[in-house]
């Protein structure tokens, strides 16, 4: 492999130490000694997440609740709007109908 294999352990080893230093620097003096002043206890974590939480019994006296069925029904089925385009469709059908026969009506001299 290489010829001095001592020299390459030790080359790796520092440049090992380097990378250390990047990825994991070491606290300032100030911030160990804070560190040590707060231990905190041994069962710190448990306390923060308990099986014995207590939950309030609450009973919803509101009477301006709407009923949950008729929403789901209004949200499910939303009541279909009017079209207008129908209408106005309807509407441009019949006065060509109308005018076409006014048209065929007079052609034939039936009107003045």
């Amino acid at each position: 492999m290489f010829k001095d294999q001592k020299k390459e352990l030790q080359r790796l080893e520092a440049e090992l130490e380097k990378d250390r230093e990047l990825y994991e620097p070491e606290l300032p003096e100030e911030f160990e000694e804070l560190a040590e002043e707060t231990d905190l206890p041994d069962d710190f974590d448990a306390n923060l997440i308990s099986d014995t939480a207590v939950f309030p019994r609450v009973r919803n006296t509101d009477n301006t609740d709407i009923d949950p069925e008729a929403l789901s029904k209004d949200l499910l089925e939303p009541e279909k709007p009017r079209s207008v385009r129908l209408l106005g469709f309807v509407t441009i059908l019949l006065l060509i109908a109308a005018a076409l026969g006014w048209l065929v009506l007079k052609e034939r001299g039936l009107l003045p």
